[in-house]
């Protein structure tokens, strides 16, 4: 049985659990080591024998001494010693932060560099970066990895003059959903955010009575409670007199979330993922795109539905939405298929 280190965002998001679901899935005799500081133990991972989480207390005295003392680099480095490879899989995994370049340096010489360990880059975007050295020093580490696998062109573009690097679909259209029952009911789910731009909370209870004097039913959806969307809900459901709406958060219940997606007819996304959801399911989507990521991805997918830029939300009006933005599907066959090539260099190690 081959050891594989996982680095990978774990904050219970939908999106990343996913990636997760996904790889354990396709690698069942593959032991994945994962550090992290949320508590997984009742989540969709009590199904998977092929994982181990490290350093998953619920209390927050022994994650914050656990944080001082330390333990934490010595867990990462305790993980990488006993594991053949190394895998970063997630999307937005390359934000640049608020660090120097030495630090930063240091940071990635200890996470990719500093051993022979082969090392695997899938499903990611690179970005929103400011500095040229943020770039440069990440160009040190994709180049020295085993494959580079982007998931838009924009940041394939960046690195293209490396051999290594290439960009397929979203690994989440390679989700199996043959177990999912797909409806076309008279409903719409809506994934919300808790973003800083009343504008956008504004726009978003304008679009959901929108549907309500349609009779759509509304399901609101948390994709991360982590990172505040049930307060966005709780902030839009606030100025809805009309209280017949349902709410739905995340919490580790995979199935519970794409039945609710598989029946509806219409999906509204903030979250980057409900959206590929959406066309996965073959709904009808209507992206709220908080982040080029989402405005660069439906760009290669040569999407030609409605998208509501958040940089640029002043400018949509919701009585402007047409028949053919609520009808509109895209045929996505192709980046089903291409999205599994995300995994084909790994699936001749681990398969």
């Amino acid at each position: 049985m081959k050891n594989v280190k996982l680095n990978m965002y774990l904050k219970q998001n939908l999106g990343d659990d996913l990636f997760l679901k996904i790889i354990l899935e396709r690698y069942p005799s593959t032991m994945f080591h994962i550090q992290s500081n949320m508590n997984y133990k009742n989540t969709f991972l009590k199904n998977y024998k092929n994982v181990k989480i490290y350093g998953s207390f619920k209390s927050k005295i022994i994650n914050f001494i656990y944080l001082i003392t330390k333990q934490n680099k010595k867990m990462f480095h305790y993980i990488k010693n006993k594991c053949d490879l190394m895998i970063t899989l997630g999307g937005s995994m390359f934000i640049e932060k608020d660090k120097t370049k030495e630090e930063l340096k240091k940071e990635l010489d200890n996470l990719y560099l500093n051993d022979n360990k082969p090392y695997y880059i899938i499903g990611s975007n690179f970005g929103p970066y400011h500095n040229d050295y943020y770039k440069e020093l990440y160009e040190n580490v994709f180049k020295k990895a085993c494959t580079v696998n982007f998931r838009e062109e924009y940041s394939y573009n960046l690195f293209k003059n490396l051999d290594n690097v290439k960009v397929y679909p979203d690994i989440v259209f390679s989700l199996d959903i043959e177990d999912l029952i797909i409806k076309n009911n008279h409903e719409v789910s809506i994934s919300i955010m808790d973003i800083k731009n009343e504008s956008y909370f504004k726009k978003m209870v304008e679009l959901i009575n929108y549907f309500l004097k349609q009779n759509y039913k509304i399901n609101l959806i948390a994709f991360c409670k982590y990172e505040g969307d049930l307060k966005g809900i709780k902030k839009i459901m606030k100025k809805i007199k009309n209280k017949n709406i349902n709410v739905y958060c995340y919490n580790g219940n995979i199935k519970e979330i794409l039945n609710v997606i598989a029946r509806s007819k219409i999906v509204v996304g903030s979250r980057f993922h409900a959206n590929i959801l959406g066309l996965l399911l073959n709904k009808t989507v209507i992206p709220f795109a908080y982040s080029d990521k989402t405005l660069n991805v439906f760009k290669d997918l040569n999407f030609k539905g409605k998208i509501i830029d958040i940089k640029k939300i002043e400018e949509f009006k919701v009585e402007e939405i047409s028949e053919e933005d609520l009808n509109y599907k895209l045929d996505i066959s192709k980046y089903k298929l291409n999205s599994h090539k995300h995994f084909k260099e790994l699936d001749k190690i681990l398969r």
